[in-house]
């Protein structure tokens, strides 16, 4: 999955949101189809662990530094694509799903 590196604006907030969601689906071996803006991460099965490692995921293709705590603190997928659009400067917008 590449990275978003080098977009700007609506690019940048509609990618980001495909990372999200394909960083989510390919850590808990789901379908991306199955992961959608409302999806909370413990509900579809990421623990504390699994919640590590998807900072670490998230922080290599978003290139931002990211607490410990992100899925706790952003629990969905609408929610943390809404965190990391502001870190990165995008509009609030263009980072939630339509």
């Amino acid at each position: 999955m590449a990275d978003i590196a080098g977009l700007a604006g609506e690019d940048l907030g509609e990618r980001l949101r495909q990372v999200v969601i394909g960083s989510v689906a390919e850590l808990l071996d789901l379908r991306a189809a199955d992961v959608g803006p409302d999806s909370s991460f413990g509900d579809l099965g990421m623990d504390s662990l699994l919640g590590l490692e998807f900072r670490k995921i998230m922080q290599a293709r978003c290139g931002v530094v990211l607490s410990a705590t992100l899925v706790w603190n952003y629990p969905t997928v609408g929610a943390m694509v809404s965190h990391i659009g502001q870190l990165l400067g995008v509009p609030a917008d263009n980072a939630l799903p339509s």
